[in-house]
């Protein structure tokens, strides 16, 4: 027999037995036909809006969504930044329960006066403590491991994105996540390396990337590990849209380079004999940049000290919202903090865990599911508005990041950014269907494990989304309820004559809440 190349590599699909880099060929002679085949396929477009979904631009995907279904309110988990929401796909749990607050964040448990951006290395330095684990609840891929089934990640957007897919995957034997930067467990991208090659450098738009995505699924893990989830992600068109615009050129051309990726790894399965459920998701929507604002200098400004520990304000900024953690800080700091909040014209929605902010207006954090562990002090949406931003797609808001005017942005709690993509198609689902039931990114693993036969954890926020499915209910057996939520009055405008609130508006499924937007509400 031979010997692998990495000893260290064990057992990575629920199918294989080992993995031999060295012999790929004759493995997959072995394997074929004796074992069983992908059930699930998820595949992510980072930052992909539902109108893009069409058959000039999208022709797999949108094939996938005419003989499946296609879900038209879709909601992503605020902020609507991607480590937040991977983290609810992939844990069926809000960010409060999860354990990442935003892209760039205050993790109390690891360092109390330091922001953190949830990227390599810092995550592993993170998890290298066994009392600050990455995330608070098991993945999918945990949960599958625990009952003899298998999950593989292959993330082609930020080493953040891929970590949070499968944190524990070193230490449960069955399956991992592969990146540029890093694998989980490291012999897997070993293997995978052994076979491609290194990785191509990120490039706006990632077409290179995207490519190398499919050329993992279908060179590698598909033939050789075989997993019962395969999870992909593609970068576009969220870094064309930064750097560029929604519906530029060269968004356009990620999001179809995405889609042929899609449409060759589909094909790949076809021609082995395969049939599986497909879901396609993104990770959020998207709102052109207005205006912009430095919140840090804006702070400085205000006589606020930033970034110095005990006493002063540490600020994560993610783009479309901001998190401001006050350690130390008196009723009179807050209220000097909420004052200047309430007159800054970037600032949208507050939402802050700290009872004296709330008495001052503040929304409470858990209006959007953030209380927790590692829920901030406060969580600043920018302000947005519902026009047209002249490029054919509605909705602007203020932003906080280096992106130039007119380019894309999300992170807000704008219901441009708070709607998203989802369609799923396959053998378990209804045929060439429309739902406009509510969901969310935090039914996707509950979703999955329905699918994959497996019970959902009382602990999951999330929903399986039973009426897509083939023996599931009518839509309209579902209950659905409107739902606002009011902070407390303060005095707006110069004359501090009217009064104003903020206001987050949500809706509920059978007893699951999603957020819908949250705003300002001039009385």
């Amino acid at each position: 027999m031979l010997e692998p190349i990495y000893g260290e590599l064990r057992e990575l699909g629920s199918n294989s037995t080992l993995l031999y880099p060295a012999c790929f060929q004759c493995c997959r002679a072995s394997w074929k036909g004796n074992i069983p085949l992908t059930t699930l396929v998820i595949a992510a477009f980072d930052g992909l809006l539902p109108q893009q979904v069409n058959a000039s631009l999208t022709p797999t995907v949108h094939a996938l969504a005419s003989r499946g279904v296609r879900f038209t309110r879709h909601h992503s988990v605020f902020p609507t930044v991607t480590r937040v929401n991977s983290a609810a796909m992939v844990t069926g749990c809000y960010p409060g329960k999860h354990g990442i607050a935003a892209n760039t964040a205050v993790f109390p448990d690891h360092d109390p006066y330091s922001v953190m951006s949830v990227l390599q290395p810092e995550l592993d330095a993170m998890a290298a403590n066994p009392n600050t684990p990455v995330l608070f609840v098991p993945t999918i891929g945990e949960i599958l491991a625990s009952a003899g089934m298998s999950h593989v990640s292959i993330v082609g957007g930020s080493s953040g994105n891929a970590y949070v897919h499968f944190p524990q995957a070193s230490s449960t034997g069955r399956g991992g996540v592969i990146h540029p930067e890093f694998s989980l467990p490291a012999a897997l991208g070993k293997a995978e390396a052994e076979l491609l090659g290194p990785w191509p450098d990120a490039s706006v738009p990632g077409i290179e990337r995207i490519r190398r995505v499919t050329e993992s699924a279908c060179r590698f893990v598909i033939p050789e590990i075989n997993p019962d989830l395969l999870f992909v992600w593609f970068p576009e068109p969220d870094g064309a849209n930064h750097a560029h615009g929604i519906g530029s050129d060269q968004a356009s051309l990620g999001i179809a380079e995405a889609d042929a990726a899609m449409s060759k790894i589909l094909d790949l399965l076809t021609e082995q004999g395969d049939d599986p459920d497909v879901i396609v998701i993104s990770d959020h929507g998207y709102s052109t940049i207005s205006d912009a604002v430095n919140v840090n200098e804006r702070l400085s400004a205000a006589g606020f000290s930033i970034d110095q520990g005990d006493g002063s304000v540490l600020v994560g900024n993610n783009g479309g919202s901001v998190l401001l953690n006050y350690p130390g800080a008196t009723n009179s700091d807050i209220e000097l903090l909420m004052n200047w909040l309430h007159s800054e014209s970037w600032a949208g929605a507050i939402f802050s865990s700290l009872e004296h902010a709330q008495a001052l207006g503040a929304l409470s954090t858990d209006e959007v599911f953030a209380n927790g562990p590692r829920v901030p002090h406060f969580i600043v949406s920018m302000a947005w508005k519902d026009q047209s931003a002249n490029n054919g797609f509605d909705g602007t808001a203020w932003n906080g990041s280096n992106s130039p005017i007119g380019a894309g942005l999300h992170g807000s709690s704008s219901p441009f950014e708070l709607r998203n993509t989802l369609i799923a198609s396959g053998p378990s689902f209804k045929k060439s269907s429309i739902s406009s039931v509510p969901s969310g990114n935090v039914d996707l693993t509950p979703t999955a494990l329905t699918l994959l036969g497996l019970t959902v954890p009382p602990h999951m926020d999330g929903r399986a989304l039973h009426e897509a499915l083939v023996d599931g209910p009518d839509p309209e057996e579902l209950t659905v309820e409107q739902d606002v939520s009011h902070g407390a009055a303060f005095p707006s405008g110069i004359d501090s004559v009217g009064q104003t609130r903020y206001a987050v508006q949500k809706v509920k499924v059978n007893g699951h809440t999603y957020i819908e937007s949250a705003g300002v509400q001039v009385d």
